[in-house]
C-alpha cells in the first residue's frame, strides 16, 4: 500500500523548496556583508570628522566634529560586535537548518526520480491520474528546475517566494489522509509499506514511515499519504516537522537580521545613547553623565531636529577640501570623496603631525620673545642706570664702587622674580600662554608676523 506515483503538482512542491533553500546561504552572506559595510561606512565618516577636528578654525566646529567621530566610532564598533556574535550566529544556525532540510528532501527526490520504469514510477508528470513517469535529467526532474545540489551563493539578496514567517506558503500534500494528488495507475515501489517493494516482502514493521524530515508520511495500512502541516510551522507544533520548522525559522531569522541600527542615518530628532556618551567624553570630559547635562549640550552644539542638524554637519565635513599634495593628491580634494580607509587613517595622522608641529613651534617661538623681551628689559635698564652719578644712583639702581658705575639692583631683579613666581606671573611660554598655544593653527601666522 501507499505505492501510487505522485502527481506533478505535489512533487514539483518539493523541487521548489529544494530550489529556495539554496538561496538562504547567500542571503545570510548578504547580511552579514551588510554589517561590514555599515562599519566601513561609518569609520570613513569618523576619520573625516577626525581630520576636519584637527583643521578646523572654530571651536565650536571641533568639538562638534570630535563628539560626531567618537559617536560613529561606537556605532561601528558595535556594528562589528553585532555582525561576529547575534547576527553571525543567526547566519550560521539559517543555513545549517535550510541546508539540513534541503539534504533530506533532495535524497528523497534522487531515490524517487530513480526509481522508474517504462510504464510506473513515483513521479509523474502530470495530474489527476494523466502523464507518465519521469526521472532526473540535466538539473530537471521532466520540465520543472530541479537540481538537487547546493548552488554557488548569489551575490546579492534574493527573497524567498515559498517560505513565509508562518512557515510554507503552501503543502506539497494535503495534511489530511487521502489518495489526493497521487496517480492510482503508476506504481511507486519506494512508497510500498507492505507487500512487495524493492523486490521484497513484509519490508518493515512500522505503522508509518516519515519521508524527508517528515515532509509527509505514508501509513502501512492504506495507500494513503499525509503531507505534513507547513503553513503552520510557526504556530503549531509537530514534532515529526520539526526538520521544516527549523529550516523556516532559521531563512526567516536570517531575512530579519537587521544591520541599519547601526547605520549614522537611522538617527532620529531624539540623541542614542551612543551620542550621548560621545557628548559626556568630548564636550564634558566625563565618562558618563545624566540626559540633564549631555541634552543641553547637545542642544547647544546641535540645531533641531537633531538628525538634520548632524546630517548638515557631516555634509559640510565631507566637503571641506585637503590641499593638493597630500598623499600625492593632484588637485584639491573634498574629504568626502577620499573613501579608503587606509588614506584616510593617514591622512588623520599627517594632520595630527603638523598640528603638534604647530603647537611646539608656537611654543618655542614665545618662549624666544619672552627671553628677548626679558633681555631687552635688562639691556635697558643697564644703559639708564649708566647714565645716572654719584647721588643719582638710587631706586633700582646701585653703585658699582669696584668699577665705579651706576647699575640695576641685583636684589631688586631677584625679589621681583620671587615676587613673580609666587604670583604665578611667570615668563614661562607653555604656562602663560596655554590658551594660545592650543588656538595654533588659528593664531600662528598672527603672532608671527
Amino acid at each position: 500500500v501507499a505505492g501510487d506515483g505522485l502527481d506533478k503538482c505535489a512533487w514539483s512542491k518539493f523541487c521548489t523548496i529544494s530550489e529556495e533553500l539554496n538561496k538562504v546561504q547567500g542571503n545570510a552572506a548578504e547580511s552579514l556583508q551588510a554589517f561590514n559595510t555599515i562599519r566601513v561606512k561609518n569609520k570613513q565618516t569618523q576619520l573625516r570628522l577626525q581630520i576636519y577636528a584637527t583643521e578646523a578654525q572654530d571651536d565650536t566646529a571641533r568639538t562638534k566634529a570630535a563628539t560626531l567621530a567618537l559617536w560613529l566610532s561606537r556605532k561601528a564598533d558595535a556594528a562589528t560586535t553585532a555582525g561576529l556574535t547575534t547576527a553571525s550566529k543567526k547566519a550560521i544556525n539559517g543555513v545549517a537548518a535550510a541546508l539540513y532540510a534541503k539534504g533530506r528532501v533532495d535524497e528523497l527526490l534522487e531515490l524517487m526520480a530513480q526509481t522508474k520504469s517504462s510504464s510506473h514510477g513515483c513521479l509523474v508528470n502530470g495530474d489527476s491520474g494523466s502523464g507518465n513517469p519521469v526521472a532526473k535529467t540535466h538539473g530537471k526532474i521532466g520540465d520543472t528546475e530541479c537540481s538537487l545540489t547546493r548552488k554557488a551563493p548569489a551575490p546579492t539578496y534574493s527573497e524567498l517566494t515559498i517560505l513565509t514567517p508562518q512557515g510554507f506558503s503552501e503543502e506539497p500534500l494535503p495534511t489530511e489522509a487521502g489518495s489526493t494528488k497521487q496517480t492510482s495507475t503508476k506504481a511507486c515501489n519506494f512508497l510500498t509499506l507492505s507487500g512487495t517493494g524493492f523486490g521484497k516482502t513484509a519490508q518493515q514493521d512500522a505503522a508509518t514511515v516519515y519521508y524527508g524530515g517528515g515532509i509527509f508520511s505514508g501509513a502501512r495500512g492504506d495507500s494513503r499519504l499525509t503531507g505534513a502541516k507547513l503553513t503552520t510551522l510557526a504556530t503549531e507544533h509537530d514534532a515529526s516537522a520539526r526538520t521544516w520548522k527549523d529550516a523556516a525559522a532559521g531563512a526567516n531569522e536570517i531575512k530579519n537580521v537587521n544591520s541599519a541600527e547601526y547605520d549614522n542615518a537611522t538617527l532620529t530628532t531624539d540623541a542614542d545613547s551612543d551620542l550621548k556618551a560621545a557628548v559626556a567624553y568630548i564636550a564634558l570630559n566625563k565618562e558618563t553623565a545624566p540626559d540633564s547635562e549631555t541634552k543641553p549640550q547637545l542642544d547647544q552644539l546641535f540645531s533641531k531636529p537633531l538628525n538634520t542638524a548632524i546630517s548638515k554637519f557631516i555634509e559640510e565635513v565631507e566637503a571641506h577640501e585637503i590641499t593638493s599634495g597630500a598623499l600625492e593628491m593632484k588637485a584639491a580634494t573634498p574629504l568626502g570623496k577620499i573613501n579608503d580607509v587606509q588614506k584616510l587613517t593617514a591622512l588623520l595622522l599627517r594632520a595630527t603631525i603638523a598640528s603638534t608641529k604647530e603647537k611646539i613651534d608656537l611654543a618655542t617661538e614665545l618662549k624666544n620673545r619672552a627671553t628677548s623681551q626679558q633681555k631687552k628689559s635688562t639691556d635697558e635698564k643697564e644703559k639708564e642706570c649708566n647714565t645716572k652719578k654719584g647721588d643719582a644712583c638710587t631706586g633700582d639702581c646701585e653703585w658699582d664702587k669696584e668699577k665705579e658705575t651706576c647699575k640695576p639692583k641685583e636684589k631688586g631683579e631677584q625679589a621681583n622674580q620671587e615676587t613673580g613666581a609666587k604670583d604665578g606671573k611667570t615668563t614661562n611660554a607653555t604656562g602663560s600662554n596655554s590658551f594660545v598655544i592650543n588656538k595654533a593653527p588659528i593664531l600662528l601666522a598672527f603672532l608671527l608676523f
